[in-house]
């Protein structure tokens, strides 16, 4: 601040206030005035026509001619010659011209105001030469060579009285030469003196515009305190402090120049970058700089230093530096919060995908030599482990296993979560050697792979601990390898795990082009899959349940799907990926509309009035909150018989909160809805909560009807399933019966429901009305 006070002026002069009038019309109005009343003593009694129009008009002619010439410098030379000029014409040649005295003697005291205005010297010539003309006049006069006006009027008695008019005319014009003088050179004293007090404004100005800049730079600075410190010094030592420097830094001024100096107090990191930017400063660039001091304590404080370079007004030296600090300590905490929410999954504390493309980009662009790969690292099962055990239970085993791949990362790797279930392993600079480097990825490869597979001590109904497995797929990329590190080789590394899960999952694959056509395959499916809903390519397809005299009692509606290129896509091929995208929730909502519509139309029909159609729900649709009541509104608003409608229910949705499950299940069998348990005993739910569900069927899966026969182990399976359903006052329906022998084996074990390609195939919906109409069912 001291550096402002020094060029900041206590007061400014005032504005000089000559102008074109002084310069001019002042001058004019001295020589009226003087010239006027010497003229007016000197000749008054002589020459009392003196003053005459003439001699006016003529006065002012002369008077603004000569003083028009004397104002300009570049002009002297030809206001000296028209001085000679109107001398010789004045006092010479008087009677040629034949102008009266007066006029004369005016004009020779106008030019020697003019000549006053060029110096003493000039006006003392001038005059000199005024005096010796009129006595050459005289000594002329006398001889008869030349009659002036005063020998002719008698006004001079002869030489005598004419050298006497000339003396007193020289002391006049010399006195009045003399004042004319004094005036012009006062003027030019005041004019010059007024240059310097312009000079002294224009610095005064200039100091109050670097004044100014310097109150921009503080406003601009000021922060939690301001500094300056001199050039010349290497520690960067303060030296003039303001604001809160001790809250800021934890430090004192003194503190601060025992210790020595600034730079004792910059982070060790951070000391380099501090350093380089002194030959910067020095030559006068502006620089903003964020680093870390160790505050008292051993607490890192991150500061941002606003620095400008101060230069010497007359040098243009830099000598002094102006900082303005501000504490953004708080602000680069939240700065990293921003970034590990951004960078870092807040579960479990790893990478995020965000991070790990950013990775893959830095390697691209550093060096192409180098060489590495992804291990790409799926989940088996987990959605289902969540779907079964609650999400509780999935947190745990994911927790654990999380642990289990950090501790196999290691320091020159970068581990990151890309999904629920999905996890990834960065590995670079693996050498040259690509067989070589392919044998350590596969063996690490496999240490994930044996460590997800190790049991994890979780409670889950009707057991406890969880043994999991991981598909895994490899992607390679470095200049050796041929690929780049980018997105491309993250794509290529997913694509080989999903070929692993294709295959059976819990395997390793190594990424090949062909998979990339198998994965660009199963996006194209996925999209027209989408495009297939809102097209309505979507269709249903009713397959004949049977009772032991192979009359119909209801349908089972399935879903195909008539692809305009594929052809039909099986349900086995679409419905899973239906389940993955979400697609199945808007699909099955399409079907309940569709059964109950058919309903509708079948219950004014007498022959199909007795008909039930039996839908397959997704365990992912059933838990949706809003599901109970969105078939409510269905059903309500369709006007089908609710008793005639019937849900196939998984095993899986009897293992993830059975309560609400049960619920749900209470209030469809309120609507009027019968609930089948499809697929029964291929599950791992406990035959316990079958009592305590309100389920009105059991569906007997395929698999046991396929092979069934006397004396074998899925004869047993479904007679056991057929008693126990008796025993619990359920329906049994077997499911996949294709030979008259499973018919009959079957009907001898009081099956009573049956559904099959021995009866019928999934039909078109007219084909099966009119195998209805005509009596085959």
């Amino acid at each position: 601040m001291d550096e402002a006070r020094d060029i900041m002026p206590t007061k400014l002069p005032d504005r000089d206030p000559t102008s074109w009038q002084q310069k001019i019309i002042l001058p004019f109005a001295w020589f009226i005035v003087a010239g006027g009343i010497f003229t007016y003593v000197l000749f008054l009694f002589r020459n009392r026509d003196f003053f005459t129009w003439q001699g006016l008009i003529g006065l002012s002619c002369v008077t603004g001619i000569a003083i028009s010439l004397s104002l300009g410098v570049g002009w002297r030379m030809l206001s000296m010659v028209v001085i000679t000029s109107l001398t010789l014409v004045g006092m010479v040649f008087p009677t040629t011209l034949g102008l009266r005295a007066g006029p004369l003697m005016f004009a020779a005291l106008a030019v020697n105001f003019a000549a006053a205005l060029h110096g003493r010297r000039v006006a003392g010539a001038v005059l000199a030469v005024q005096f010796a003309a009129l006595i050459g006049v005289g000594l002329a006069a006398e001889r008869g060579w030349v009659q002036p006006m005063g020998f002719v009027s008698g006004s001079l008695a002869g030489l005598g009285d004419w050298v006497r008019g000339s003396v007193v005319f020289a002391v006049a014009a010399a006195l009045q030469s003399g004042f004319l003088y004094y005036v012009v050179r006062s003027l030019r004293q005041s004019r010059h003196e007024t240059r310097a007090e312009q000079k002294l404004r224009e610095k005064s100005e200039e100091n109050l515009r670097e004044s100014e800049r310097l109150l921009k730079i503080f406003g601009e600075i000021s922060q939690d305190y301001v500094y300056t410190v001199d050039t010349e010094n290497p520690t960067l030592k303060p030296q003039l402090v303001t604001g809160a420097f001790d809250r800021t830094t934890g430090y004192t001024p003194e503190a601060i120049e025992k210790s020595g100096g600034w730079l004792s107090v910059v982070h060790p990191a951070d000391q380099v970058k501090v350093k380089s930017l002194i030959p910067l400063l020095q030559n006068g660039e502006e620089a903003v700089i964020e680093y870390r001091i160790l505050a008292p304590g051993g607490q890192v404080k991150w500061l941002r230093d606003h620095i400008y370079p101060i230069r010497d007004t007359k040098s243009g030296k830099v000598i002094r530096l102006i900082g303005g600090v501000h504490d953004i300590t708080e602000n680069r905490r939240l700065a990293e919060l921003a970034e590990n929410l951004t960078l870092y999954d807040q579960v479990t504390g790893l990478a995020n995908r965000a991070h790990l493309m950013q990775r893959l980009v830095g390697i691209a662009g550093e060096s192409a030599e180098k060489s590495g790969a992804i291990i790409y690292v799926d989940l088996d099962n987990f959605k289902k482990l969540n779907d079964l055990h609650g999400h509780e239970t999935g947190d745990k085993v994911l927790l654990v296993t999380v642990e289990r791949l950090r501790a196999l990362q290691k320091p020159a790797m970068l581990l990151a979560r890309l999904g629920a279930d999905e996890f990834a392993f960065l590995l670079t600079d693996l050498g040259n050697d690509l067989d070589a480097i392919k044998i350590a990825v596969n063996a690490f490869a496999l240490q994930v792979s044996n460590a997800v597979r190790l049991p994890i001590p979780v409670q889950m109904t009707g057991q406890v601990g969880y043994e999991g497995t991981a598909s895994i797929g490899i992607a390679y990329f470095g200049q050796l390898l041929k690929t780049i590190a980018s997105g491309e080789v993250l794509r290529q590394a997913d694509a080989a795990m999903c070929r692993a899960k294709e295959l059976g999952r819990n395997r390793i694959i190594e990424y090949t082009p062909d998979l990339m056509t198998a994965v660009i395959g199963r996006l194209s499916l996925e999209s027209d899959l989408a495009a297939a809903f809102k097209e309505k390519q979507l269709h249903l397809h009713y397959q004949v349940q049977l009772d032991t005299k192979r009359r119909a009692l209801g349908v089972e509606v399935l879903l195909r799907w008539y692809h305009p290129k594929r052809g039909i896509v099986m349900p086995g091929e679409f419905i899973p990926l239906a389940e993955e995208t979400g697609l199945i929730e808007p699909i099955g909502y399409w079907v309940i509309e569709e059964a109950c519509k058919q309903l509708t139309i079948w219950s004014r029909k007498p022959a199909f009035t007795h008909l039930k159609i039996a839908v397959n729900v997704s365990a992912r649709q059933f838990r949706l909150a809003d599901f109970v009541e969105n078939v409510r509104k269905i059903v309500v608003s369709s006007g089908a018989p609710a008793d005639k409608l019937e849900f196939e229910l998984t095993e899986s949705l009897m293992l993830s909160n059975i309560s609400e499950t049960t619920q749900k299940m209470h209030e469809l069998r309120i609507l009027g809805l019968s609930l089948s348990l499809d697929d029964f005993g291929t599950g791992h739910s406990s035959l316990a909560y079958l009592k305590r569900l309100p389920l009105t069927q059991l569906k007997i899966d395929q698999s046991f009807v396929r092979d069934i026969r006397e004396e074998t182990k899925d004869a047993v399976i479904v007679s056991t399933i057929i008693g126990m359903a008796r025993n619990l006052h359920l329906d049994v329906i077997a499911e996949g019966v294709e030979t008259e022998a499973q018919f009959k084996f079957l009907m001898a074990h009081d099956c009573a429901a049956f559904q099959g390609y021995l009866f019928a195939k999934p039909v078109s919906l007219a084909e099966f009305e009119t195998a209805i109409n005509n009596g085959k069912f």
